[in-house]
């Protein structure tokens, strides 16, 4: 029984854990980029630390590692995109398009209509829309980036403390344990696999391009390998999202341009190569390579990355497979443990026995 003299005290402790709580539940997000970014950076920690002995610095590097390369990547796609759009704009000359040539469309009158649908106020309005978006970015990039530097200094604190907590408790400290070690297998193995498609895809984009008829490279083969290297994220179709729509484009171009019958030899060996280097040899012998020896059913994570976008947005990619990890190690050490110790689960064991002498 609580005593009267401690129910401030208790007041007080329910505050503070509810300022925790609501800040936790505000920046979530960035909680959750960071016990992704975690187990990407801690086995080059740990690799670091063992070596020099200054874990500070040793996160410092491992972060940089890490952000630098991600950083210079979605810096290198919008980069591309905004002068692929502009090109576009630019260079687009429908005239030259047999099926379109009797059209009265031109790239000049595209860009009069888009302008006259802006004025300056519009122009004003978007371009503090998008300092805003930028700055909110580096800001929530800082947060994700500090809180995994102190989880990679503190982490043996951590889970010294977890061992010293579940030190009677086997069940407790066995979730926790198997948790991190899917975690690890899930995350960084993936990061892993995605390093290794993307290099895949880089090498048969510029391979092909080196036989591609004339006029129908494939463009930008570094930016659709980082592209790749995202999909794999998604098991079974992640990487078709971007190879089948780079067959389409190149199929529409060569029927407007009324050459599909010359380059359907490269369009096929395209699909084989796509097929065999893209789609199966990252999921079939790269993932569970990489991965831990699959710890995680493949069906499973499948399952996650689909319906964890769905629901929680982009997060859901990483959301989703914790989700699946905590349910798996809930399933497979607690309920056992609930079904042994408590009366109903002792009940069910019994019925369960009677039933199978039958």
């Amino acid at each position: 029984m609580v005593e009267w003299k401690n129910i401030p005290w208790l007041g007080l402790g329910i505050v503070i854990l509810g300022i925790i709580v609501y800040t936790s539940f505000v920046f979530i997000h960035d909680i959750i980029y960071a016990i992704f970014l975690y187990y990407i950076t801690r086995p080059i920690f740990h690799g670091l630390t063992k070596r020099w002995k200054r874990p500070r610095l040793s996160a410092f590097i491992a972060l940089s590692a890490v952000l630098v390369p991600l950083l210079f990547i979605l810096l290198y796609t919008i980069t591309i995109g905004s002068l692929e759009i502009a090109s576009a704009f630019s260079a687009l000359k429908l005239g030259n398009i047999p099926v379109l040539s009797k059209l009265d469309i031109t790239a000049d009158k595209i860009s009069e209509t888009i302008m006259n649908l802006l004025n300056r106020q519009d122009i004003a309005v978007r371009f503090t829309m998008v300092m805003s978006a930028i700055g909110s970015f580096f800001l929530h990039t800082l947060i994700v980036a500090a809180i995994t530097y102190f989880m990679l200094i503190d982490g043996h604190k951590f889970s010294a403390y977890v061992q010293r907590v579940t030190r009677n408790d086997q069940t407790l400290f066995s979730f926790i344990r198997e948790t991190d070690k899917d975690l690890k297998a899930v995350f960084f193995g993936n990061i892993n696999t995605a390093i290794a498609t993307m290099v895949l895809s880089i090498v048969t984009f510029n391979i092909l391009n080196i036989f591609a008829p004339k006029g129908f490279a494939i463009p930008y083969p570094v930016l659709l390998g980082v592209l790749c290297a995202f999909g794999t994220f998604i098991p079974i179709i992640g990487i078709k999202l971007v190879w089948v729509p780079i067959i389409i484009f190149l199929s529409v171009k060569g029927f407007l341009l009324g050459r599909l019958s010359e380059i359907a030899l490269y369009l096929f060996i395209f699909v084989i190569l796509a097929i065999i280097v893209l789609d199966t040899i990252p999921d079939i012998i790269i993932r569970p390579f990489l991965s831990g020896a699959g710890r995680i059913p493949s069906g499973r994570l499948f399952f996650a990355y689909i319906f964890g976008p769905a629901i929680f947005g982009i997060s859901g990619l990483l959301i989703g497979p914790m989700i699946v990890v905590l349910a798996k190690n809930f399933v497979e050490i607690v309920l056992p443990h609930l079904r042994e110790t408590s009366e109903v689960g002792q009940v069910l064991s019994v019925l369960d026995d009677k039933h199978h002498t039958k």
